[in-house]
């Protein structure tokens, strides 16, 4: 009669942690649905690692038509808005810290000025800031290693096969590639190549693992 009564109890126990399971599992998959859902993000999947991790620190926001547009080409004013959520700096705008093409009003401006402050972007020779030209790889990069106060290197180790020692950005593409922040896609860095979204998010989600985590490089086992 007491086995019984124990063999009763351990089933009742057991029916317990796996309704209990059952339950957690389902919770992690629906916050993760619902990161999605509350972004609404109709052309993302629910796999990728990247912007699922970046919009749940809101570094990604997407557009108002509900899409973040991983293939879109990304202009200067993207790329500083994004790095700044990022850094997690005071996006106020500041009239003594501002280039003369930016509105106040204008959606990038506390970025800019935050930015500005923290001596991480520089404008034109005329006072500009040209929010909306495209921006390349090369250029990219350099905006996002400045922000991470590097002592950066001059021995060039890691340079891909279509970027020499005389080149402006060779520091930063040495750089990135060393702690492969900038994936290198057939030896090649591709610096003049236009920077799109997806790449922003590769290297802001690859940047932001690696502080957190103190580590000198990324690698896979960090997702």
């Amino acid at each position: 009669m007491f086995k019984k009564l124990l063999l009763h109890l351990f089933l009742i126990f057991l029916a317990i942690s796996l309704l209990v399971l059952s339950i957690s599992l389902t919770t992690a998959q629906n916050t993760t649905d619902t990161l999605i859902n509350d972004r609404e993000f109709s052309d993302v999947d629910n796999q990728d690692v990247e912007i699922l991790y970046l919009t749940k620190f809101g570094i990604i926001q997407g557009y108002p038509d509900k899409t973040v547009k991983s293939e879109k080409i990304v202009n200067r004013a993207e790329v500083v808005t994004l790095f700044a959520r990022l850094l997690e700096l005071d996006a106020a705008y500041d009239p003594d810290c501002t280039f003369s093409d930016i509105d106040p009003d204008i959606w990038h401006a506390g970025y800019v000025s935050a930015m500005c402050n923290a001596g991480l972007i520089d404008g034109y020779s005329d006072g500009t800031f040209k929010g909306d030209n495209q921006i390349n790889r090369a250029e990219a990069i350099k905006i996002l290693l400045l922000g991470l106060d590097l002592d950066l290197s001059t021995d060039f180790l890691y340079l891909a096969s279509d970027v020499y020692p005389p080149d402006w950005y060779a520091p930063y593409a040495d750089y990135a590639s060393k702690r492969n922040i900038s994936p290198i896609i057939d030896t090649k860095f591709n610096g003049e190549k236009l920077y799109t979204r997806a790449d922003l998010f590769t290297n802001l989600y690859r940047i932001k693992r690696i502080l957190e985590l103190d580590e000198e490089i990324y690698y896979e086992k960090m997702d």
